[in-house]
């Protein structure tokens, strides 16, 4: 879709073969809906009992045409297919996905005027609402003064490394294949996502497009978790400047999985937390925490906040660097600062200065991951959450003076975390205890249950009304798939992909799209 806006005839061939190499990627993939349904889908699947609303969001920020609005024809909503798409047309580069959404609109430009880059900064397990309830007030700033599109959940179980792989490609997990960080392959057993070839998405990114598109682009997509770093970035050789960073919990480095090195491979150490807030120093993130009232201080390990100079000693909150959540949430933080000073000289910065346009992605998971630990309602979280709402605005910021104000901007809220009670775990796990794959641990897999291969099919469905009943209380629900991905039940699996009788399992499966777990 889309080819027939671009001089085909006169490109050149190496880039005939890359246009006609996407297209037979598509078509093959496409061809059996439930290939990797059969591989890689749990045997019992624990989902929400009613599809989920969300509340994702995407903030249009366009520096380079700020006066341009939303008209009454622009949809509201944005579908997560839909993103990668809007992203190609954003830079021009040749398109991705089925149309261009007519929410483009909003970033103004002309073939021959396209933005010079193009952020994309995701933000894990943030909504509307939780925005609103943690008082990120820059961001409720920029939703309400910029085009603003609620993001529609697509499909079911959710899982946050399959939505960035759906936001960058535009498939669903049918096609690109990411159904969690991790699954079981029959003949294969534990595979980790993005840890080989084999286990990447299995259509191109959009960073695979722009790197196809135009001559030696710069492409850096960054998250403190390797796996989201990957799935918004290139393939492995698909970009000769793609950088694909992350944090290396084992040695608290920054990491660097692409092929061209942009960022400097040293430890984050308090001295990196202490110039987040360096007011001498101009290109410092967090300066403008300081300047609205907030008051820091390090010292060894620990990070002590006041967010105001009257706010009372109970709301003074102190990270400790040495734990892994605390830590990792900063070093984002400083990360993505480090590689904005590096891009200001130097070899990267005749690179940002060239005709190629840039891709940036970031995937901010930090904020999540303390979430986790301290429960959504602590001070630290929602102290933590005015630190990263002004983190943000001065990404978006300091992008705008790097590019010259000639820069397009996505904010992505994924949208609030559906919360599985700890408790709800627990009495999963009770149920299924003994009877699970020995090779699969049931909390990195879940909502995807992988059961023994002995167990009957009789047994695989009893174990499945059992898992149901358990969590049917709290608004979710079990379905069993084991008829199609266990590979004892091959042969009938075989016949009731055949059948045209409306099998109501089958039904069941298309409805909540798990036919789609490619």
């Amino acid at each position: 879709g889309g080819l027939e806006s671009f001089d085909f005839v006169g490109m050149a061939y190496s880039n005939k073969i890359q246009i006609l190499l996407v297209f037979l990627v598509g078509v093959c993939v496409g061809n059996d809906s439930f290939s990797h349904l059969k591989t890689r889908s749990g045997d019992i699947v624990v989902m929400n009992a009613q599809p989920i609303k969300g509340d994702g969001l995407l903030i249009a920020v366009n520096s380079a045409n700020e006066d341009v609005t939303m008209t009454k024809s622009t949809p509201s909503s944005l579908g997560e297919t839909e993103v990668a798409g809007l992203v190609s047309h954003v830079l021009g580069s040749l398109p991705i996905g089925a149309s261009v959404p007519k929410q483009a609109s909003v970033f103004s430009s002309s073939v021959l005027k396209k933005p010079r880059a193009n952020v994309m900064l995701v933000l894990a397990d943030l909504g509307h609402y939780t925005v609103q309830e943690l008082s990120m007030s820059y961001l409720q700033d920029l939703a309400a003064s910029r085009p603003s599109f609620t993001v529609a959940a697509s499909f079911e179980p959710r899982n946050l490394l399959s939505q960035v792989t759906t936001l960058t490609t535009g498939k669903l997990p049918s096609v690109h294949g990411v159904i969690g960080h991790e699954w079981k392959q029959h003949a294969v057993g534990r595979v980790s996502a993005f840890s080989d070839a084999g286990s990447y998405s299995a259509v191109p990114t959009v960073a695979d497009i722009v790197a196809m598109t135009f001559e030696d682009p710069l492409i850096v997509s960054f998250s403190g978790c390797s796996q989201l770093a990957a799935a918004a970035g290139t393939h492995p050789m698909s970009g000769k400047r793609s950088a694909v960073l992350s944090i290396d919990n084992s040695n608290r480095r920054i990491q660097n999985n692409g092929a061209f090195s942009v960022l400097s491979t040293k430890s984050v150490d308090s001295s990196d937390v202490s110039e987040l807030f360096n007011v001498k120093n101009s290109l410092s993130f967090m300066t403008r925490f300081i300047e609205d009232g907030g008051v820091v201080s390090v010292a060894g390990n620990l990070v002590t906040v006041q967010p105001f100079h009257d706010a009372d000693s109970a709301d003074t909150v102190v990270f400790d660097l040495s734990n892994a959540s605390d830590f990792k949430f900063f070093a984002e933080l400083v990360a993505v600062q480090n590689l904005i000073v590096s891009l200001g000289s130097g070899e990267l910065g005749a690179l940002v200065s060239d005709s190629s346009p840039d891709l940036y992605t970031f995937t901010l998971i930090g904020l999540s991951g303390l979430m986790n630990e301290y429960g959504a309602s602590s001070n630290k979280v929602k102290t933590a959450a005015r630190l990263l709402d002004v983190a943000v605005l001065q990404m978006i910021r300091r992008f705008e003076l790097l590019y010259q104000n000639d820069v397009a901007t996505e904010v992505i809220l994924t949208g609030s975390r559906p919360l599985v009670e700890k408790h709800v775990h627990d009495a999963v796990s009770a149920v299924v205890q003994g009877r699970t794959h020995p090779e699969m641990d049931l909390k990195s897999t879940f909502p995807h249950i992988y059961v023994e291969e002995k167990l009957s099919n009789k047994e695989v469905q009893a174990l499945c009304s059992q898992v149901h009943e358990s969590v049917s209380r709290h608004g979710l629900r079990a379905d069993c798939l084991g008829a199609f991905t266990r590979s004892s039940f091959l042969q009938s699996k075989s016949t009731i992909l055949k059948a045209s009788d409306n099998s109501t399992t089958l039904n069941n499966v298309s409805q909540y799209q798990l036919n789609l777990w490619v």
